[in-house]
């Protein structure tokens, strides 16, 4: 069973007479020239429709993108103010999930006192970067150097995409750790996307 479109934006670009382009990398399944996919989330948690105008690899046009390709993909006259770093494109059949929480098995590799709940860090999870607050530590008070826990982070700016299983990064001055996302916590305010997720999807 092929696996359903998934492109990381990690670069976004205003192009004369193109428009709107974008590059990043395909984490799964194909993308063709013409294909209608969502990308998202928006500050405000939402999946805007597009249509994929054309496709290159290594300044050569490409029909047809397979996983593990790098690409700058055209997307018109779609607003790149809706844009950002870190955004996924994927098929509209995927329903994704976004979350504003998550919790991450962590090991703290070096804090010069402690690190505890509140302490606010920036966390990199392939291509999301963004600061998040420690909302608490699971059966412990503080951590020191060397120690692990299972930690639940809030972003603090918007909702992003995770997966699960991801690996993570986090840091703040001397402050470095490492982990992998264990659970996703939906946003509060979008309760009802995984129910009726074409609420979620504009025209633009």
């Amino acid at each position: 069973m092929q696996q359903l479109t998934e492109f990381q934006v990690d670069e976004i670009y205003s192009v004369p007479d193109v428009g709107t382009v974008v590059g990043g990398t395909l984490y799964s399944g194909v993308c063709r020239e013409g294909e209608r996919l969502v990308v998202g989330p928006t500050d405000e948690g939402r999946f805007l429709r597009l249509k994929v105008g054309s496709i290159q690899r290594n300044r050569s046009a490409c029909r047809v993108l397979r996983a593990g390709q790098a690409a700058t993909l055209a997307l018109g006259n779609f607003d790149r103010s809706l844009l950002r770093k870190g955004m996924v494109m994927v098929s509209p059949k995927m329903n994704p999930t976004i979350c504003c929480q998550f919790e991450a098995a962590i090991v703290l590799l070096f804090h010069a006192k402690t690190f505890r709940r509140a302490s606010q860090v920036t966390v990199h999870v392939g291509n999301v970067r963004q600061t998040a607050t420690v909302e608490c530590l699971h059966g412990k008070a503080e951590l020191r150097t060397g120690e692990r826990a299972v930690v639940r982070f809030r972003f603090i700016k918007h909702p992003e995409y995770l997966r699960l299983g991801a690996k993570l990064l986090f840091r703040e001055g001397v402050t470095k750790g490492i982990g992998h996302v264990t659970r996703l916590l939906p946003p509060s305010q979008n309760q009802d996307q995984n129910q009726n997720h074409d609420q979620n999807l504009q025209e633009h």
